[in-house]
């Protein structure tokens, strides 16, 4: 079984946002008659001695009132308004209960023709609703229901309809109502609709119109759907529009920022966290001190949220982060009451921000400063209360993350002592989790992880079985993020394939890969994607194992691997997608396509960069929709019914045309090839390819050319006693040898390498016995070329013109360069590249990455000689080292290449794939140029040495020309500029790192 890395769930706000009751804050005569005796009138101003006088002397006014008198309804009503306001200046709970029971002993003495019962109702509903928030009594949030509804009814039947204080009292009851749909969802739709029928007939300059808005988006919010999401995000916005007519502002800032947040969690951009960020800070300078504290628990969780995103790409920054949120947890304890029933969730949420800091600084101390916080907040809770299983949760996750730490550190018996405890809490936290909460889906995944630990401890079956029910029934959690749930499908996939089981892994995968469809990749930036995509590596691969191992057609386990691979890469290529064939058949059609295409481009760069994320989010979803409609338009016209879907068979099979495509897919379960051949599709099973063994020889693979001078970052040499030779014959033995045994070549002995996993970082093409006179290789053999997916093979097809390319380069070189790194020696490269291409060349010494930029949609060549990079912690970053910046993977997907014919990158690893975790994304420079628009790529799969790649560029400019009246190849041609290298002796090393990749 593969461990997952944890995923710790993510706390929100409690309420998730405190919603205004319109408790009346000022007891005065209003239901009572006048009254000599009665004191002055007490208010939220008022000291707590004060409120406790006024009490004393309403009792006092009891005992004097005979308990029929009318009067005695008035009295109680009050009494039930100053409990509530010396409740709120210090939260002591039995203030608020007496509060209750004074509004109750209201209702019995009302008669049916009271004209006040709206007030009191509504009254008893807010109280009703407060104290539910703090003991979390089902009967308390079901009285508060009721008497909602009664206070509703008598408003609907009310003269005064429409009056300010109708308004005023209406809001009240639904602002009682709408933090009860936390637990009791069944509440949304109605309260929604009542909602949304006031919104339709109240004015646009209505003063409570902002709090209606506010309260739909917080709604919509709550229920976790995407599209309510986007719909809660613009209503949020709108409320905000609507405060220029409100008295005062209330919680708008805070919801919308909470909108935003859980936007954040479910879609992974990261524009919404920082606008969810800047909202949550408005709703702080407002400085409404009844969400002060509110505001400042969102705040501290966004950032901490901030910190996770970035841990893997810069623990300096992410550290920061994490410590402004554990100063704010300090801020928060610091004005809370040792009274407050708020004190548990509090506790709960800065003691989970210590976890993170914990985890970050490595060390466990940290955590057990933070384990009383949490003992607390469950002392003051009781078993079966939301917050005490979210308290439970919290200390697994800090047990579980001293364990990792301890492990690391081989600390090993005191690590094994705290994984149980994580494992006991975790257990205890998912008995108490309601089926609606919407953790529950982190819950099961963080309870079956902590299970698959103490299985590769123990290797007892009992706790295998019960993690992979934990996994299987996370995929199941349909209020779970996708990400969460596709972690859970891909664990229990494997669990149930090692058990023989491979129906119910397979059924479990086709589910999780139709999940992974409902993605919205192109509302998401390619930055946004690699953060998603991280959680759902492997999807794909294992479960084309799966699809074998239960005999399903080659096709489908082809399909299984393009609908989970080079998601990121395949949105590049359908926003390039030609439509020059559409364009004959339905010319205006395809402008306006094309028109869409272009302004969808700009957009979404928009987004990612103007400081008004609202217009730039309203736009891009409004174009991303009509970009919908219209593709759905064009799949209409006959011929046309796929475009931009996934191929057909016949289309995959057409693909071979000119050589076979091999489909290379390695897993823990199982090895195979999947053959492509004009003619059909055959499955081929490589049982000697083991994952044990490939994963032990990538090392050495990883490690070819170690001291090439292009390297940015040298690499740590391998252990052991294996060498780069033992590797290549492993690889030729169990892999490339079986293959070209069963497979048709065609004449031009062109074959198509399409590597998934880990097998993407074997040198498939040097392969094999390379002492003089073997024939024992790839090289030998075949001419080899590589292709990232189908899709990316068919958008490189579909760009080959009938004719040459124009004879236009552009050379970029970095011949000295900043330390630490070296200079280069490029004048091999240059004098090979000015003797082809003459004056036809345009020469970027040391160029920044925009001179670049701006002048590489013009030129159908380009090579660049200069140091390059892979980033495994974030690919797209990767890139090629020019003056002053690297030209990244980022800066790559903003150009419009129209005619891209050969893009020659003689740099290090520029077709290297570093990051395991985005394996399926086959993320590095090469295909980033290829998915641009280039239709074929040079790249390199380890560092390049100078005089190497000198003279493979001379060779292979010079035979790409050589006939001007021959069919130019691309591949072909490196194959001859290699194998001139290869026979003047030159080592793997210095011939293997050059690869072709494309059409």
């Amino acid at each position: 079984m593969v461990e997952i890395l944890p995923l710790r769930e993510s706390f929100m706000s409690s309420g998730p946002v405190l919603i205004d009751t319109e408790l009346p804050l000022t007891a005065s005569n209003a239901l009572a008659r006048n009254d000599a005796s009665f004191p002055p009138p007490v208010d939220a101003e008022s000291s707590f001695e004060d409120l406790g006088k006024a009490i004393d002397h309403q009792h006092e006014r009891l005992r004097c009132l005979d308990p029929l008198d009318p009067d005695r309804l008035h009295v109680l009503y009050e009494e039930s308004i100053v409990w509530y306001l010396k409740y709120r200046q210090r939260y002591i709970s039995q203030d608020l209960d007496e509060s209750i029971r004074a509004c109750r002993s209201a209702v019995r003495m009302m008669k049916p023709d009271y004209e006040g019962k709206r007030t009191v109702y509504q009254r008893l509903c807010a109280l009703l609703q407060e104290r539910y928030t703090v003991h979390d009594l089902t009967s308390d949030q079901e009285e508060s229901v009721e008497y909602g509804k009664l206070a509703l009814a008598e408003l609907e039947q009310a003269p005064d309809m429409g009056s300010k204080r109708w308004w005023t009292l209406h809001n009240g009851v639904l602002g009682s109502l709408c933090p009860l749909i936390e637990t009791f969802p069944s509440l949304i739709e109605w309260i929604l609709e009542e909602h949304v029928e006031r919104l339709q007939v109240m004015e646009n300059s209505h003063s409570l119109r902002a709090r209606y808005l506010s309260r739909v988006c917080y709604i919509l919010t709550r229920r976790r759907e995407k599209g309510d999401l986007s719909e809660a995000i613009s209503i949020g916005y709108k409320s905000l529009d609507a405060l220029q007519f409100a008295k005062s502002h209330d919680s708008e800032y805070l919801t919308l920022g909470h909108a935003l947040f859980v936007h954040y969690q479910i879609e992974n951009m990261e524009r919404s966290l920082l606008e969810a960020l800047q909202q949550t800070a408005l709703s702080l300078e407002e400085d409404l001190e009844i969400y002060h504290i509110t505001s400042l628990l969102n705040l501290g969780s966004m950032l901490e949220a901030k910190c996770q995103r970035l841990i893997s790409i810069d623990p300096a920054a992410a550290l920061v982060e994490i410590n402004e949120a554990v100063g704010i947890g300090d801020a928060i304890l610091s004005k809370t009451n040792e009274d407050d029933y708020r004190l548990a969730y509090r506790l709960t949420m800065i003691a989970a921000w210590h976890t993170t800091q914990m985890a970050l600084v490595g060390d466990v101390a940290i955590g057990d400063a933070a384990v009383p916080l949490l003992e607390r907040a469950l002392s003051l809770q009781v078993p079966g209360q939301a917050q005490y299983s979210h308290a439970l949760s919290s200390l697994s996750h800090l047990r579980d993350v001293q364990y990792q730490i301890l492990s690391s550190k081989k600390e090993n018996q005191k690590a094994y002592q705290r994984l149980d405890m994580a494992l006991v809490h975790a257990r205890k936290s998912l008995d108490t989790t309601s089926e609606n909460d919407p953790l529950l889906g982190e819950r099961r995944l963080n309870l079956g992880k902590l299970l698959l630990r103490k299985y590769l401890i123990t290797d007892d079956a009992v706790f295998d079985l019960e993690a992979t029910t934990h996994f299987a029934s996370t995929f199941h959690t349909i209020n779970a993020p996708l990400q969460i749930r596709i972690q859970g499908a891909i664990q229990a996939g494997i669990d149930m394939l090692s058990a023989g089981d491979a129906n119910k892994a397979m059924c479990i995968y086709d589910s999780a890969l139709e999940l992974l469809k409902t993605l919205n990749e192109y509302s998401i930036s390619s930055q946004d994607l690699q953060q998603t995509l991280r959680f759902v590596s492997g999807l794909a691969t294992m479960a084309a194992s799966a699809a074998l191992e239960t005999n399903r057609s080659p096709y489908e386990v082809l399909m299984c691997l393009e609908t989970g691979r080079c998601v990121i890469s395949g949105v590049a290529i359908s926003s390039r997608t030609d439509v020059s064939e559409l364009r004959k058949l339905k010319p205006n059609l395809a402008d306006q396509y094309d028109g869409l295409r272009k302004e969808y481009a700009l957009a979404s760069r928009d987004l990612e960069q103007r400081e008004n994320y609202r217009e730039a989010r309203e736009h891009q979803t409004r174009i991303a929709k009509q970009l919908a409609t219209m593709e759905s338009t064009i799949r209409e016209l006959p011929g046309w019914e796929t475009f931009q879907l996934a191929l057909s068979e016949s289309e995959v099979r057409d693909l071979a045309k000119d050589g076979p495509i091999v489909v290379v897919n390695v897993t823990q379960m199982r090895s195979d090839a999947i053959v492509i051949t004009y003619k059909k599709i055959l499955p081929l099973e490589l049982p000697k390819m083991t994952h044990e063994k490939l994963l032990q020889y990538i090392s050495l693979f990883d490690n070819m050319g170690n001291e090439a001078r292009r390297n940015v970052k040298i690499r740590k040499k391998p252990r052991g006693k294996d060498t780069v030779t033992d590797a290549l014959l492993w690889l030729w033995d169990v892999a490339v040898k079986p293959i070209l045994q069963v497979t048709e070549l065609t004449p031009s002995r062109r074959i198509w390498w399409l590597t998934t996993g880990l097998a993407g970082r074997a040198p498939f093409h040097a392969a094999g016995d390379h002492r003089p006179g073997s024939v024992n290789n790839t090289y030998q053999h075949v001419v080899s070329s590589y292709i990232s997916s189908l899709k990316a093979l068919r958008f490189a097809r579909s760009r080959i013109s009938k004719d040459a390319p124009q004879r236009k380069m552009l050379l970029v070189t970095m011949s000295t360069n900043p330390s630490p790194h070296r200079d280069l020696d490029t004048s091999y490269e240059e004098s090979a590249i000015q003797t082809t291409f003459s004056t036809a060349t345009t020469h970027l010494p040391h160029p920044d990455p925009d001179a670049v930029l701006a002048q590489l949609p013009d030129f159908p060549f380009v090579h660049f000689a200069c140091h390059g990079a892979s980033i495994a912690y974030d690919p797209s970053q990767s890139g090629l080292l020019l003056s002053g910046r690297m030209l990244t993977i980022s800066d790559l997907e903003k150009a419009n290449v129209k005619h891209g014919a050969v893009a020659y990158l003689s740099a290090c690893s520029t077709a290297e794939q570093a990051d395991g975790k985005l394996a399926d994304e086959a993320i590095h420079l090469a295909n980033s140029f290829h998915a641009l628009g280039f239709q074929h790529v040079v790249g390199t799969m380890w560092g390049a040495e100078d005089q190497a790649a000198g003279e493979v560029a001379r060779t292979f400019y010079g035979t790409l020309f050589r006939d001007e009246d021959r069919k130019w190849s691309v591949a072909h041609a490196l194959h001859e500029a290699v194998g001139q290298l290869m026979k003047q002796g030159g080592s793997v090393a210095s011939w293997g790192p050059f690869i072709h990749i494309g059409a």
